[in-house]
């Protein structure tokens, strides 16, 4: 199940703008570059807007949303080195801003520190109960430390308050099917191949679950869903079937 294993989280980024005017007057510098910089991934330059955030930044150094946006934009960039850094100065500069410690948690875990991560991602939970995204990140950073358990409770969650999230839907599938839950797991990924009926990765792990638990009736059943849209993910569907093998990736 490639996308579970490897796949960490899906980033969802919050990035902050603030209003035309403080109270009544001009905006500092700092301010204006970052609302310029929001207009600019807005327009998918990001680029630009990396130039204005580091304006942003350097007129006014304790600027933390200016640090937030910029570690965000790197983030969006792949550049996750000038990620952590941007993001590690948010923090240190509000050690409660729960957006940026949802950053900086994925920060982390897109460089495999996956015990800062962790660390990080609970902290942005405590900070953000009611944040889905962030539960999220934190199930599947749980996935990776091998803790099932606890990524299940993160990602039932994240589940409660986005239940639209078919990533977290799929991962909280492939966790209950590590505590060896296979009855939760088939459960997750009828629902998932529901909301994304041609998820041909989910589909084929449903099946795999069915022959699991000898329901090779069902199995075929997705594996006539499959022919339709994917032929060859169809075909390995097949073999598998026809062998009585079921093959899971293993960590």
């Amino acid at each position: 199940m490639t996308r579970v294993i490897k796949m960490i989280c899906v980033m969802i980024f919050i990035l902050a703008v603030t209003s035309g005017a403080v109270n009544g007057q001009h905006k500092p510098p700092a301010v204006d570059y970052n609302d310029q910089a929001m207009q600019a991934v807005s327009d998918g330059d990001y680029t630009k807007a990396v130039s204005l955030l580091r304006d942003a930044v350097h007129a006014d150094p304790n600027y933390a949303i200016g640090y937030y946006n910029l570690g965000s934009t790197y983030l969006l960039l792949g550049d996750y080195k000038n990620a952590l850094v941007s993001l590690q100065k948010a923090v240190q500069l509000r050690p409660l801003y729960g957006e940026a410690l949802n950053q900086l948690g994925i920060a982390y875990a897109q460089v495999g520190e996956y015990d800062k991560a962790m660390h990080t991602l609970e902290a942005a939970v405590t900070q953000r109960p009611y944040d889905g995204s962030a539960y999220y990140n934190l199930g599947c950073v749980l996935i990776r430390k091998n803790k099932f358990d606890a990524s299940i409770s993160a990602l039932e969650r994240s589940l409660q308050l986005n239940p639209a999230n078919v990533e977290a839907r799929v991962n909280l599938g492939f966790a209950y099917y590590r505590a060896k839950r296979y009855a939760d797991a088939i459960v997750q990924f009828e629902e998932a191949t529901k909301q994304n009926s041609r998820d041909s990765e989910s589909m084929f792990f449903l099946a795999e679950l069915y022959l699991l638990t000898g329901n090779k009736h069902a199995a075929m059943d997705e594996y006539e869903s499959l022919k339709k849209f994917d032929q060859p993910v169809a075909q390995k569907l097949y073999r598998e079937i026809s062998k009585g093998r079921v093959v899971f990736a293993s960590n």
